[in-house]
């Protein structure tokens, strides 16, 4: 509820004209004499600060809501159940047996002789004269003339080319990077820091109090018109003062220094190193060379000479002739006959029966209740608004850059009392 209430005030006083909403954050004090403010120029010479405005209270209607508990009586639909009886019919299959004749089909089984023929494949021994052609093998001595390579060695002289080795010294030249060092001129740079007095204005606030002995000096930029957001107890009276302090800066300087270079000079040396060469020598060497001469040879070599002849054989060979025999044999005989037999049948035939069940009904009825709830009720409330009146011209916002310039020229002070805000 508290809560509410705080934010209904905030929300009149923002929504107040520019001459009420000026003094939200103890920019004219609690009942006092607001006090004046901060005027810094955009040169560091001090500028004489304004008269105090006068502070006014204005009573004003503020609407705030707050939340009452309340119990009203609201009309429910309420459903009863109601039990009877119905009366209802339902069928149930009861199962029925009776005995009736019906034809079946049965068949009579009877063995009789059936004559039948069957063909026998009878085998016979047979023989007859056949000519039958034979070979005879004999071997005979038949005279031949063959080559034959016959193996004849010699000795012949032959060139044997060798190679030797011969190291020679042949004259070279190579080049090497020999080091000069020689002394040159080079810039060198280094940083000095050389001292320097500045000179600032700074702002100094003086607070004095005449019955409560409070007196001193301090900042005049603070959050509600005091030092660190704390308001002085009494008028402030806001100057400048001058304070030096030393800034090194940081200066180049360059000269010339002495520094060995080393260099790498191509030297060419000359000398000699060893070569090996293959020098070709020939030599006369007895070779044993051994050739293939062709000889005739005559001699004799075994033939086999195959002759045939026909000789007359008695060849025997079983032949196989169909032969009928007549036999008999059992057949079954099978014979078709209707018979009547007595049949028991099962059937199912509906019987409807009658009987009573119970049956729910929903009854509605209108019933009054009592709900709870909730409901916002306005409550006027008169407070006390401070206004600030401007009594004095202020400084234009261009040169001093303090408050904002539509609520220097609306209201006479700043909203938050604080420089660019």
């Amino acid at each position: 509820m508290n809560r509410l209430l705080g934010m209904a005030i905030g929300a009149v006083l923002l929504a107040a004209s520019p001459a009420y909403s000026c003094c939200l954050f103890k920019c004219c004090g609690k009942g006092k004499a607001a006090p004046a403010p901060v005027v810094v120029a955009s040169s560091p010479a001090p500028v004489a600060a304004p008269a105090p405005a006068a502070v006014t209270y204005v009573e004003q209607k503020v609407v705030t809501y707050k939340l009452e508990a309340r119990v009203k009586q609201v009309e429910c639909t309420v459903y009863t159940e109601k039990w009877t009886d119905q009366p209802y019919e339902y069928t149930v299959m009861t199962p029925s047996k009776h005995t009736e004749k019906r034809p079946v089909n049965k068949y009579k089984e009877e063995w009789v002789d059936q004559p039948y023929e069957y063909t026998v494949m009878k085998s016979v021994a047979m023989s007859e004269k056949r000519p039958i052609t034979r070979y005879k093998h004999e071997w005979i001595d038949v005279p031949t003339v063959c080559t034959v390579l016959q193996r004849v060695t010699t000795i012949e002289k032959r060139n044997v080319t060798t190679y030797k080795q011969v190291w020679v010294d042949v004259p070279c030249e190579y080049t090497v990077m020999k080091p000069v060092t020689t002394v040159e001129k080079r810039p060198c740079t280094t940083w000095v820091c050389v001292p320097r007095t500045v000179a600032q204005a700074v702002p100094v606030s003086t607070y004095s109090n005449s019955g409560g002995g409070y007196s001193g000096k301090g900042c005049c930029f603070g959050w509600g018109g005091g030092c660190y957001g704390k308001a002085p107890p009494a008028a402030t009276v806001c100057g400048y003062r001058t304070v030096c302090c030393t800034v090194n800066d940081r200066v180049a300087q360059t000269s010339m220094v002495d520094v060995n270079v080393t260099k790498c000079v191509p030297t060419v040396v000359k000398t000699t190193r060893k070569v090996c060469r293959h020098e070709a020598v020939v030599t006369v060497v007895d070779c044993p060379v051994t050739k293939c001469v062709p000889v005739v040879v005559k001699g004799t070599r075994k033939e086999c000479k195959v002759t045939s002849y026909v000789e007359m054989v008695d060849c025997s060979w079983t032949a196989c002739k169909p032969d009928v025999v007549k036999a008999t044999r059992k057949v079954c005989k099978v014979t078709p006959y209707v018979e009547m037999v007595d049949c028991v049948i099962h059937a199912y035939k509906p019987v409807v029966h009658k009987a009573t069940r119970k049956v729910c009904t929903l009854v509605p009825s209108v019933v009054k209740k009592d709900v709870k709830y909730t409901e916002c009720v306005p409550v006027v409330t008169i407070v006390k608004v401070p206004v600030c009146a401007r009594t004095t011209a202020w400084a234009s916002p261009a040169t001093t850059g303090i408050c904002c310039a539509k609520t220097i020229a609306k209201n006479g002070c700043c909203l938050f009392n604080r420089c660019g805000w």
